[in-house]
């Protein structure tokens, strides 16, 4: 192979995700000729209007998936909660790399802990499952929409009076925020979107030579933990595609932990589940946790 294109969107992180999948094969590959191609979606034309008001099928990925189909670049890079649960026909998901971190975290430059909040703290997320948990913790939090990309956010933040807001904890990790105090959930107190943390690497179904290329740097463990969160959340939407859901698995001491939260769209009614075992009994694990969820009547909510 002459060149390999990697697609990718063009802000901040998502470069970062980008860079980090080139240097990884760079590692393996020194010799090869590795470049970036970075295209606009729909997502980032629209930056700047609630995500909860359009349509996200499609909104961070579709024009990256249309130059793979037509074999503009050789490899997509997503943030993998971007990435739709159904693909378009002749994709496919390659894997993973290894997983940094899932956690959501807290961000002020007001207050270095929770404790220190104001009765009515206000939130800037436009993120409706993080809108819902925080609220449970903080029933008289006052939420502000949030737009944009990370950086645009903590500008914001800064120059606003807000409280703080909500955020993937590997957006942190990423990026060279200053003078900001930052707080970690564990994801069973508050649950993140399926696959966060983890960056997902689309492919064509039909290029074997690229998804042989790719194996040494994807990491089992983290594709086995983010195809099953999308399998819960692909399982719990057809029960009833209303609902806003949150799921984590992970491995801990060689047993698979899950954690799964489910609301309605209004945030009225929630529950939470957990399940553990061992990693062969995942299939069973699941279907048992989904049931748990139908005796809660979900699928009418």
């Amino acid at each position: 192979m002459d060149e390999l294109i990697i697609g990718t969107r063009g802000d901040r992180l998502s470069i970062w995700q980008a860079n980090h999948i080139k240097q990884l094969l760079k590692d393996h590959y020194p010799d090869m000729n590795i470049r970036m191609k970075i295209i606009k979606t729909r997502g980032d034309q629209l930056s700047e209007y609630p995500l909860s008001n359009l349509d996200r099928r499609g909104l961070f990925t579709a024009e990256l998936e249309q130059q793979l189909l037509n074999d503009q670049i050789q490899m997509a890079v997503h943030n993998a909660l971007n990435i739709d649960i159904s693909l378009a026909p002749g994709l496919t998901l390659a894997g993973y790399p290894k997983r940094q971190s899932a956690e959501e975290a807290f961000v002020s430059y007001k207050w270095a802990e929770l404790e220190e909040l104001p009765p009515s703290p206000v939130i800037a997320t436009s993120n409706i499952l993080r809108r819902i948990q925080f609220h449970k913790k903080y029933p008289k939090t006052r939420f502000v929409g949030l737009q944009g990309h990370f950086n645009s956010r903590i500008f914001k933040l800064k120059n606003q009076k807000w409280d703080g807001l909500i955020t993937e904890y590997v957006n942190v990790e990423r990026t060279s925020v200053q003078k900001v105090h930052v707080i970690s959930f564990d994801v069973e107190s508050f649950v993140p979107s399926i696959g966060q943390g983890a960056i997902g690497i689309e492919i064509s179904s039909y290029n074997d030579e690229i998804r042989e290329l790719l194996e040494p740097i994807l990491d089992e463990e983290t594709n086995t933990c983010v195809s099953l969160e999308r399998k819960i959340y692909r399982d719990l939407f057809r029960l009833n595609d209303r609902l806003i859901i949150g799921a984590n698995v992970r491995m801990e001491d060689k047993n698979m932990k899950i954690v799964v939260f489910v609301a309605s769209p209004e945030g009225k009614a929630s529950v939470k589940k957990t399940k553990q075992g061992k990693p062969e009994e995942a299939d069973k694990l699941i279907t048992a946790l989904v049931d748990t969820f139908k005796t809660e009547n979900v699928a009418d909510w």
